[in-house]
């Protein structure tokens, strides 16, 4: 990324401020965090000093001569294909992805992949299609089940990779650019084009139904919405600051979430209207990564911040088609980097552990 000019509205990693910190971009204030973990201009101001400039009226310009912190995240993600067999998470200590292809049983590290700064990942029911971004802002698909991968295209200098989202037959494949389009491929990812009419912003992490018909998109300014496998898009939720999104694999159900202060946000009708379903104070909460059952029935969200030890720090389920949520006592509280779902299967990622549900998220046992 080229950070001579950074929008108020993109977003990007911590991992990728991080290396501005190491070319000499910025002037500290405190530690950033060793971590995948998404974060606005605004957050980022918690870190460093921004300073605006008189160049395009909403461009900012940053510099920093921050070392590099200890206590590096190990591992990040929760990636899950729809049935569960095909799971990924990341090692952030090694950079190489560590996949599972007996939902979640095993597990080996994925050299042959490379250490790329993997980001965000989504796998094809089948496992064999798979799209990923990188915190180079290099954008990767496989169509071996992860065994190789191909350079897709590479976002412009001044804009972020961020997040991404397939079709249970892998065919469309979205990916969201934070400052940029959003680009969407119908061929399996031979090609991506840029949906021009949602225009340019500080998009994250998108969800899309298991046919492709229902799509959902947060971003630092509410969410957009399609009903029409992307074809035209609606304005959703409120004006707020949305980073994680998930639905079922009709698309009826779907969770999001306001990055800082918000609470947790459900729609049963396909994303025509959103509920806020209260989980206790929401002061500090960054709810950060989000999954979903097929039917819609389980769902799952992580909170990344653990500043508040009573309310902050828990991964949260719902069991009742999203209508209430309770935490999961039983994982204990951390800097939870993801959590992923697939069929009865699912993951909940720490930065120094991965646990694994075979019951839908009943009970819990450590894999990695």
């Amino acid at each position: 990324m080229n950070w001579s000019s950074v929008a108020n509205n993109q977003t990007f990693s911590f991992n990728t401020l991080q290396n501005a910190v190491t070319n000499g971009y910025f002037t500290a204030k405190t530690a950033i965090p060793a971590s995948s973990r998404i974060v606005n201009v605004q957050s980022a101001q918690d870190y460093v000093y921004i300073q605006p400039i008189a160049k395009p009226t909403n461009q900012l310009v940053v510099k920093s001569d921050m070392v590099a912190v200890s206590g590096t995240p190990t591992w990040y993600g929760g990636f899950v294909s729809d049935s569960g067999q095909y799971q990924t998470v990341i090692n952030s200590t090694t950079g190489y992805l560590w996949d599972s292809s007996d939902f979640g049983a095993s597990w080996t590290p994925n050299t042959g992949a490379g250490a790329l700064g993997w980001l965000s990942i989504s796998i094809s029911g089948n496992g064999v299609y798979r799209v990923a971004t990188t915190v180079s802002d290099t954008i990767y698909v496989s169509i071996n089940s992860g065994a190789n991968w191909s350079v897709a295209f590479t976002a412009p200098s001044t804009v972020n990779a961020i997040g991404t989202a397939i079709t249970d037959n892998g065919e469309t494949m979205y990916v969201t650019l934070s400052g940029d389009y959003v680009r969407k491929s119908t061929n399996y990812g031979t090609s991506f084009s840029s949906i021009t009419t949602l225009g340019q912003q500080g998009w994250n992490f998108p969800s899309v139904a298991s046919a492709g018909q229902y799509v959902l998109i947060p971003y630092g300014n509410g969410l957009k919405r399609s009903t029409d496998y992307g074809a035209t898009w609606f304005s959703a939720g409120s004006s707020l600051s949305y980073i994680t999104s998930a639905m079922s694999d009709s698309g009826q159900y779907q969770i999001t979430a306001a990055t800082i202060g918000g609470d947790i946000s459900v729609s049963s009708n396909y994303g025509s209207s959103f509920a806020s379903i209260s989980t206790g104070s929401v002061t500090n909460k960054y709810f950060y990564s989000s999954a979903m059952y097929a039917s819609g029935e389980f769902m799952l969200i992580a909170d990344n911040s653990i500043s508040n030890p009573i309310d902050n720090g828990w991964v949260w389920r719902s069991s009742d088609f999203g209508a209430s949520f309770n935490k999961i006592t039983s994982l204990g509280q951390a800097a939870w980097e993801g959590v992923g779902f697939g069929g009865q299967y699912a993951l909940a990622v720490a930065p120094t552990a991965v646990y694994r549900s075979t019951n839908y998220g009943n009970s819990w046992t450590q894999v990695l």
